[in-house]
């Protein structure tokens, strides 16, 4: 019995080196995607906090918006990617069929976020980039990977958002409603401007979002300042929700296809 168990290990660990090496192909075939990740986020960074850093130098406040920008890349890129890219495998007969295979959906989800994260983590490049040049922030190769350990932390959760929205939505409605759901989350996080600077009310709405515990999470990292408590409690607290609701809709889509 062990030596099954030890050869199914072995063979889901060689089905995620595929389908990740899958995933990457795809990308590369299709750049859209890719190009997108590293040019939005650095087009925001321009657009909201460059005016911000002007004429205010803070280094600390330069570095908590390089932060949180870095978060929205994260968060984008692993919502988007794994949002359509499960719409559109619950629509193509050869995914359809793979989903029928004995070896299940864990090695091709773990291969999707893995591609996903490395394009997540390419996004934030620009942006450290543009951070460091024209701006106060204090980057240190110590606080880029503090930051960094501090986003892959965030990167289970926001892949679980996308997966929840890809097995919910139709393709056909996907695109409009991730689009929407992203940019309300990303503003109600305090991804795009300091959620104390809007007032105490949205202040405490922004606690209860899925991305205000990680952008508290990384900031404090890029920081490295202490992590505070309630941010920890919100990361797991929906990543427990965004768990619950990805195992509700897989079943369900299983259901209705197979049942």
């Amino acid at each position: 019995m062990h030596s099954v168990s030890h050869e199914e290990a072995t063979r889901d660990l060689r089905l995620v080196k595929t389908y990740t090496k899958f995933e990457m192909t795809q990308l590369v075939r299709s750049p859209g995607a890719m190009i997108s990740s590293l040019v939005f986020p650095s087009l925001l960074f321009a657009a909201f906090v460059l005016p911000q850093m002007t004429g205010a130098p803070d280094p600390r406040h330069a570095t908590v918006a390089v932060a949180q920008l870095c978060v929205f890349a994260f968060f984008t890129t692993c919502v988007f990617q794994i949002g359509f890219t499960v719409a559109e495998m619950r629509h193509e007969a050869w995914f359809v069929f793979l989903r029928t295979l004995p070896a299940g959906p864990l090695p091709r989800t773990v291969g999707q976020i893995f591609a996903t994260t490395v394009v997540a983590i390419a996004g934030t490049i620009p942006i450290l980039v543009l951070g460091g040049l024209f701006t106060d922030a204090q980057l240190s190769a110590g606080a880029i990977a503090r930051g960094m350990l501090a986003l892959l932390c965030t990167t289970i959760p926001f892949c679980l958002l996308g997966a929840l929205f890809g097995y919910t939505l139709s393709l056909r409605t996907a695109l409009g409603v991730i689009s929407l759901a992203s940019f309300l989350l990303a503003f109600l996080g305090g991804l795009f401007v300091m959620p104390a600077t809007l007032g105490p009310v949205f202040d405490s709405i922004s606690m209860l979002m899925p991305t205000r515990g990680p952008r508290e999470l990384v900031a404090a990292a890029f920081v490295g300042s202490q992590v505070p408590w309630w941010s920890v409690v919100n990361l797991v607290a929906w990543l427990l929700i965004f768990t619950a609701g990805v195992v509700w809709s897989f079943r369900r889509d299983q259901n209705e296809r197979y049942r």
